[in-house]
C-alpha cells in the first residue's frame, strides 16, 4: 500500500541535521522507519510527506549562569557588563574548544572596610569586593537549588586558604607557590567527567596571584602523588592520601618562600607524568596529542565573535525570555564550535560566517544539536615539535621573566646576556 501525504510532527529526535563547516547546505537526513498498517517502509527523500516541525526546547546552558549575568548587568554598571561579556567570551574556550590551560590572575588589596587583604579580579562585576564573596554567593545558589553545596563549600574553604596564605606572604615579603586539585564530582552530578589542576605563583611585590587552570584526566592517585611531590613529600602514609573531590578542594598544597612560577610547576607536573609513563607529556597531555595553535583559538576569534557577544548582551538586558536566551547562547555555541573547526584545520585563512547578526544565527542553528555536554573534555590535534620538546613552556612566561630552554628545559635567567643554555649548549632564545 503506498503512502498517502498527510501532515505529521516530528522532534527533534527524529533526524540529525547535516551541515557544512561553513553553515551551508543545511539539511535533514529522516533515519526512522514508517508504519502502515500492514508493513514498515522506510521514509526516502521521494516518499510524499508535509513535516510540521515541533518547537524545540533548549535548555539551560551548562557551566553558565544567566541569572547570575543578568544580576551583574542590572547591579553593576559598566563592571558588570565587562564581567558579563568576559564570562561569555571565555565560556568558549573552555567549554566548547576545551583548551587545555587557561591564566588568571587575582590582585591581593587592603579592604576599605577592615584593612584586611583580600584577594579581587579586575574581571570581575565587582573588581573592588573580594573574590571569596564569589564563592560564598555559589553555596548560596546551590543551596537555592535545594542541592547540597558540599563541594562549593570545599572551594571556599580552599580558596580562602590560598587569600590567607597570600596576606602572610605579604607581610613577610616572601613570594609563594601552590598546586590545587579540583577532581571531577562523583556519579550523578553536573559537574563533568574531567578535572582542573590550578597551578599558582604569587609575587609579594607586585602582590599579583597568577594562576594557570589545566584541564585534566587524572585519577586521585597521581593527584596524591603530585600533591605531595609538590612539598617534596616522598614518603606518604594511608592517613595523609586526600580521597574525594571534597578533600582535594578543600585542601590547597601551598608552600611559601618559593621561587617555583606557574610554568615552573607546569613543567614539574609534565616531568613527574613523563617519568612515570615514560613518555613526553605537555600540559599534562602526551605530547603527540599537544597543538600549538589551540592555545592561540581565543587572540584570533574573538574578533569574529564579539559583535554576536554584543548583541547577547543586548538580550540579557532587554529582558528576553529564558527560551530566547537559551536558543541563542546555543547557536553562540554552535557557531563558536565551527569557527573553531575552520580555525584547527587551517589557521592561516579567514573565518567564514554563516549569518551576520544573532537573530538569524539563532533560526539557523535552533535545531542543531547541542556541542557541550559537560564542563570539559580535552582534545587536541598532533602538532608536537620533538626537537624542541620544552618551547610550550616559553608560552607561558612574561616579556622579561626568565624562560626556559626548548630543548632540555633548563630555566635560563633573563636579562644577563646568555647567549646559550649552561646545560646543553643549545643557542638561548628568549621569547
Amino acid at each position: 500500500m503506498p503512502i498517502s501525504a498527510e501532515k505529521v510532527k516530528i522532534s527533534k529526535s527524529h533526524f540529525y541535521p547535516q551541515q557544512n563547516i561553513d553553515g551551508s547546505n543545511y539539511k535533514y537526513i529522516f533515519v526512522f522507519p514508517w508504519v502502515t498498517s500492514d508493513r514498515t517502509e522506510t521514509m526516502n527523500a521521494n516518499t510524499p510527506i508535509v513535516t510540521e516541525l515541533e518547537e524545540p526546547v533548549i535548555k539551560d546552558p551548562i557551566g553558565y549562569n544567566i541569572a547570575t549575568e543578568k544580576d551583574n548587568l542590572e547591579n553593576f554598571g559598566q563592571t558588570g557588563e565587562h564581567a558579563v561579556y568576559m564570562d561569555t567570551l571565555m565560556y568558549f574556550p573552555e567549554h566548547v574548544w576545551h583548551q587545555p590551560i587557561s591564566k588568571y590572575q587575582y590582585h591581593l588589596i587592603p579592604s576599605p572596610q577592615t584593612n584586611t587583604l583580600r584577594l579581587i579580579s579586575l574581571d570581575s562585576a565587582q573588581p573592588d569586593k573580594p573574590v571569596i564573596e564569589i564563592f560564598r554567593r555559589g553555596v548560596e545558589y546551590i543551596q537555592t537549588l535545594g542541592r547540597s553545596p558540599h563541594r562549593e563549600i570545599a572551594e571556599t574553604m580552599g580558596f580562602a586558604q590560598i587569600e590567607e596564605a597570600c596576606a602572610k606572604a605579604a607581610e613577610n615579603q616572601q613570594n609563594l607557590s601552590l598546586l590545587w586539585f579540583s577532581p571531577p564530582g562523583g556519579q550523578n552530578t553536573d559537574y563533568g567527567t574531567t578535572g582542573r589542576t590550578f597551578m599558582g605563583f604569587f609575587d609579594y611585590q607586585s602582590g599579583v596571584l597568577q594562576i594557570f587552570n589545566l584541564i585534566d584526566s587524572f585519577d586521585n592517585t597521581d593527584r596524591n602523588l603530585m600533591w605531595h611531590h609538590f612539598s617534596n613529600v616522598h614518603q606518604i602514609s594511608d592517613g595523609r592520601l586526600l580521597q574525594s573531590d571534597v578533600d582535594f578542594l578543600s585542601a590547597p598544597n601551598i608552600v611559601l618562600d618559593s621561587d617555583l612560577h606557574a610554568p615552573d610547576i607546569i613543567k614539574l607536573v609534565d616531568d613527574w607524568l613523563g617519568q612515570k609513563y615514560q613518555q613526553k607529556f605537555i600540559l599534562g597531555k602526551p605530547a603527540q596529542q599537544y597543538d600549538p595553535n589551540h592555545q592561540k583559538a581565543l587572540a584570533t576569534l574573538e574578533p569574529y565573535l564579539q559583535p554576536y557577544i554584543i548583541e547577547f548582551i543586548g538580550l540579557l538586558k532587554r529582558n528576553a525570555s529564558r527560551q530566547e536566551l537559551n536558543e541563542a547562547f546555543h547557536g553562540l555555541t554552535v557557531l563558536a564550535d565551527k569557527m573553531f573547526t575552520q580555525y584547527i584545520q587551517n589557521p592561516e585563512k579567514p573565518i567564514l560566517l554563516p549569518v551576520l547578526d544573532l537573530d538569524n544565527l539563532t533560526k539557523k542553528y535552533r535545531y542543531h544539536a547541542p556541542v557541550v555536554f559537560e564542563t570539559s573534555c580535552p582534545i587536541f590535534s598532533a602538532n608536537f615539535d620533538p626537537n624542541k620538546p620544552f618551547a610550550y613552556l616559553n608560552a607561558f612566561v612574561g616579556p622579561s621573566d626568565d624562560f626556559y630552554c626548548e630543548v632540555c628545559g633548563t630555566k635560563i635567567k633573563y636579562g644577563v646576556g646568555a647567549k646559550q643554555c649552561p646545560t646543553c649548549h643549545t643557542p638561548a632564545v628568549c621569547v
